[in-house]
């Protein structure tokens, strides 16, 4: 991923510092948008199997193709707003697990600024 470079001028002010937080600011949100497709791609697996997915079976699956356990709290965050947002319905509660799958409003990509829903009739 390529990163913009400014030209330095003399009459720069702006300190090293400023760069190197711009593209850790960036690398932050490739990551975000990453996980999100990664835990897309998971409930549509199990879309296509037709069958409910729990969330302890998303983490088990980002850990083992991803390694991403350590990130489970941003993991649980990006499950809430797709739940918030009507990404991901609740299906049923099991022994005290509770069953999501995709629900009608499929997204249609993902981008940095806002995530763009596609409503099926």
């Amino acid at each position: 991923m390529e990163y913009y470079q400014p030209e330095k001028d003399k009459n720069d002010s702006l300190p090293i510092e400023w760069y190197e937080f711009q593209k850790a600011r960036a690398d932050a949100k490739f990551l975000r948008e990453r996980k999100k497709a990664a835990i897309l791609e998971c409930f549509e697996l199990a879309e296509k199997n037709n069958f409910p997915i729990s969330i302890s079976m998303i983490l088990g699956w980002l850990f083992v193709h991803y390694e991403w356990l350590k990130a489970e709290k941003s993991i649980y965050k990006i499950l809430c707003g797709f739940l918030m947002n009507g990404v991901i319905e609740l299906v049923e509660i099991k022994n005290n697990q509770r069953f999501y799958k995709l629900s009608k409003r499929k997204i249609k990509r993902i981008n940095v600024e806002r995530i763009k829903f596609n409503e099926e009739e």
